[in-house]
């Protein structure tokens, strides 16, 4: 197979991997066909049905796979797909490739009797089943490692690093299987002894899921004085997981054991391991180890798949997350931490606007609870908890009890973490919010989630200068993605460095192609100069934006009141700002936490405000 460009990449189809202007993004190999499935046929419509059975002709896999792969494309091309430039969604039909497609050779349509490409394992120790967005160089290393130290811990406290276990399985359809064993035996492990033994949070361990590095450069850069590795080979009812574990400062190696089970046992195998490895490194159990319930497997199974999605935030793959959790609990109604999942996925539904606070309010709190009677020591239940009775009810005294639970039950839990570090900035405590986020940065310290969060803390916090190399070094750990760009536009424009602004704004609608934004921009900057721009160009946004919102809302779509306000108020219109505010007063959006964002500033002293203000009643703290 030859090399063939779509749209501004060349597509490398021997080597996996995909590159433009110096940077190289290595796909997983069934994506790559996808990939080639499409661009044999550009734009024509694909059938799901079609490109299931020519990708995954040797296995049974469901559309969740396939929406999975194309979203992983999205992510690599920065492909919008409300407004797609690479790859067009035909609504219960298929997808279509509309980005140019022009050949260094011609692409060769793959016959049917061509092998499928196979995983390389002994090619490379980690095998992927997540687009990687690059591979992290020395000097984003030595960055991320300043980072990883900013909330140092204790020098009787003990970090590890699960890394990625291998799929063996020969099947890349099953890496959410081996990625779920991971998963697991970092939970297991943060629970053994949290005074004691920190356990770096699956985000940032699954970033060296290709790396080439050294066990002592992973230590160096996580700050984990011991990594667990290992593999998993799932064939028919039973799994394989080999484990070892090593000393980051000499790279010995420790420990090393094999286990063969029935899947049925896979619950007991991950606390074995994790207590074994515990064990190794001198960790004292602070209290003994809780008896695991017994599973149902299909139950697990999905639960696995849940928390995969779990981990997007985009409407489409949370409604997947929230359907596998409640396929778990149907098929295992006392699997307490799926219960949790179908919690988690409502609330973060509404969080993104897909759904309303009503909508969701009932099915989160009736599955959190429900959590919460099976396990009381289930972290996941507390913190859904903790999320209704903050957003929903503005029940401050119990939502400080379910955090607090949450945090004490896994102190390892960098989304609780930065939940609280949210609730403390809300609060007026921005100096104890940021030092919180750097906690949760700690234990996560190549999120982009995490890393985006803690400069906007650093930010708001009056620290800007502080917030800048966070965003510098999201955009190098990813530099596809836009929003590191975006934020360091802003900081810099309230700093009135605006020629920083603007190039950071302009690199930013190159990311996500918003190639007419941009043409304007840079025409209004070459007329007016970079802060006229950037004034005009948010203006122009924001008014477009409305019509989006108006356009969808007469569709039948929901629209939440609260992206009415939030535009509104960065118009300056004080009115409509007051009037949607109102609304979403009224539906007890998320946004009426957030009362406090300077946002809101040029209206504060209106009556009107106040009033909604008081009714929210949060809590105040005076700065210490």
């Amino acid at each position: 197979m030859t090399n063939f460009q779509v749209g501004p990449w060349t597509v490398e189809a021997v080597l996996n991997r995909v590159r433009s202007n110096g940077h190289v993004v290595q796909l997983e190999p069934k994506i790559m066909q996808v990939l080639l499935r499409l661009a044999e046929r550009p734009g024509e419509v694909v059938k799901k049905e079609d490109l299931i059975r020519s990708v995954w002709a040797d296995t049974f896999v469901t559309d969740d796979v396939l929406t999975r792969s194309i979203s992983e494309l999205r992510k690599v091309f920065a492909d919008d797909p409300h407004r797609p430039a690479f790859i067009e969604t035909i609504p219960r039909t298929g997808y279509r490739l509309i980005a140019p497609v022009s050949a260094e050779a011609a692409v060769a349509p793959l016959r049917s009797s061509e092998p499928p490409l196979e995983v390389r394992g002994h090619q490379s120790r980690r095998s992927a089943f997540i687009v990687v967005a690059c591979a992290v160089t020395i000097t984003v290393a030595a960055m991320v490692w300043q980072l990883s130290r900013q909330a140092p811990l204790r020098a009787d406290h003990t970090t590890i690093a699960v890394l990625p276990f291998t799929n063996l399985s020969g099947d890349p359809a099953q890496e959410y299987f081996s990625d779920g064993i991971t998963e697991e035996i970092i939970t297991e492990l943060s629970q053994i002894s949290p005074e004691r033994l920190g356990v770096v949070a699956r985000t940032s361990a699954m970033h060296y899921r290709h790396t080439e590095k050294s066990v002592r450069d992973i230590g160096r850069e996580l700050g984990a004085d011991f990594i667990l590795e290992g593999s998993v080979r799932r064939s028919g009812e039973r799994v394989r997981v080999t484990a070892q574990l090593i000393r980051t400062a000499d790279q010995m190696h420790l420990w090393a054991a094999s286990y063969d089970r029935e899947l049925t046992d896979v619950l007991m195998l991950q606390r074995e391991i994790s207590q074994s490895a515990a064990e190794e490194i001198r960790v004292k159990l602070a209290r003994p180890a809780k008896r695991q319930a017994s599973v149902d497997f299909a139950a697990y199974e999905a639960y696995l798949q849940g928390r995969y999605f779990l981990d997007h935030r985009e409407p489409d793959l949370l409604r997947n997350a929230l359907t596998n959790f409640q396929k778990s609990v149907e098929r295992d109604p006392s699997f307490a931490r799926a219960w949790g999942g179908v919690a988690l996925s409502w609330e973060m539904l509404e969080y993104v606007r897909a759904i309303s606070p009503r909508e969701a309010y009932a099915s989160a709190l009736a599955a959190a609870a429900r959590a919460a009677q099976l396990d009381p020591e289930c972290a996941e239940a507390h913190l859904a908890l903790a999320y209704v009775h903050e957003h929903y009810e503005w029940n401050w005294a119990d939502k400080d009890r379910e955090i607090a639970r949450a945090l004490e039950l896994d102190p390892s839990y960098e989304l609780a973490r930065q939940w609280y570090s949210y609730d403390l900035m809300q609060e007026g405590q921005d100096e104890r919010a940021v030092a919180e986020m750097r906690r949760a940065l700690a234990l996560d310290p190549v999120s982009l989630r995490v890393i985006l969060a803690t400069g906007a803390r650093l930010d708001q916090a009056g620290h800007p200068d502080d917030a800048i190399p966070l965003y510098r070094t999201a955009a190098q750990l990813y530099p596809a993605d836009p929003k590191p760009h975006y934020q360091l536009s802003e900081v810099y424009r309230k700093k009135r460095e605006f020629e920083a602004a603007a190039n950071e704004q302009a690199r930013a609608l190159q990311l996500a192609s918003e190639n007419a934004w941009l043409v304007r921009f840079t025409e209004w900057r070459r007329r007016f100069g970079a802060n006229e721009a950037l004034t005009r160009l948010n203006r122009e946004q924001l008014t477009a934006a409305l019509k989006q919102l108006e356009q969808r809302s007469a569709g039948g779509e929901y629209v939440s009141p609260a992206s009415y306000a939030v535009t509104y108020a960065q118009l300056l219109d004080r009115r409509n700002t007051l009037l949607w505010l109102q609304r979403a007063f009224d539906e007890h959006a998320s946004l009426m936490l957030e009362l406090r964002n300077p946002m809101f500033d040029f209206m504060r002293s209106a009556p009107e405000f106040q009033r909604i203000v008081r009714r929210v009643g949060l809590p105040h703290h005076s700065p210490q």
